[in-house]
């Protein structure tokens, strides 16, 4: 299992060389960087699905205990993020812009992820289901909170936020002593396999949910500035 873990922590280095990773480590134009992260909605919001399915399928009462720590840890961020787009836009996107062609790709992530959740599998792929989707967000909050901090902006922001930053942090120990166990966890070379293609699989999707973000930030690029 220690395998694996090294190899989402690679995919997390990987995706942290995204263009739109890119953008924020250049400084771009707050709102062209700010104004494309609400393409990013369906799956904000379908997280706390994601997580509460791929969780009852747990059995094993120490693997449960893991999928429900993270369960509620990351309880209402989904509230945070809608307080953030309230801020940046002014207001929440309706059903009609969510389902719009410009928000299919998160759609589609999102459905793929959650696909994940209901495929009969054993339950140490469920654990890595959520150690990859921690593996990502780790990717990504440090990133945008140092943008806006660099950009002297996001006062008042609860998601894309060193508080909420904070808060992932103050788990540490915990997450450490998670990491541990799943470390000790032996595999063998065909469930290895199984949960190193499960990991491909959902950085893919944050890949394309990444591009559809800078698809958007593209989009709202002021004129003459590329």
């Amino acid at each position: 299992m220690e395998m694996v873990l090294r190899y989402m922590e690679d995919q997390s280095d990987r995706l942290t060389g995204h263009p739109f990773f890119v953008r924020m480590n250049n400084d771009d134009p707050l709102p062209t960087v700010l104004g494309a992260l609400y393409v990013t909605a369906f799956y904000v919001m379908a997280f706390q699905d994601i997580l509460r399915i791929n969780a009852s399928g747990v059995n094993d009462p120490a693997l449960r205990k893991i999928a429900r720590h993270h369960l509620g840890e990351d309880s209402g961020h989904d509230k945070w993020f809608l307080h953030d787009l309230r801020a940046i836009r002014g207001s929440i996107l309706d059903l009609e812009e969510v389902f719009d062609e410009g928000h299919r790709a998160t759609r589609e992530m999102a459905y793929a992820l959650l696909t994940e959740t209901m495929i009969e599998r054993p339950d140490i792929e469920r654990i890595v289901l959520i150690q990859t989707l921690e593996a990502a967000g780790q990717a990504f909050f440090p990133q945008i909170v140092a943008y806006l901090a660099r950009n002297e902006a996001g006062a008042g922001f609860k998601y894309f936020s060193q508080s909420h930053l904070d808060v992932e942090k103050s788990h540490e120990i915990v997450e450490q002593k998670m990491q541990r166990i799943l470390a000790s966890i032996e595999l063998s070379a065909e469930a290895r396999q199984r949960c190193l293609s499960l990991v491909d699989r959902c950085f893919d999707a944050f890949v394309a949910l990444f591009d559809a973000v800078e698809l958007s930030a593209a989009r709202e690029t002021p004129a003459g500035a590329l």
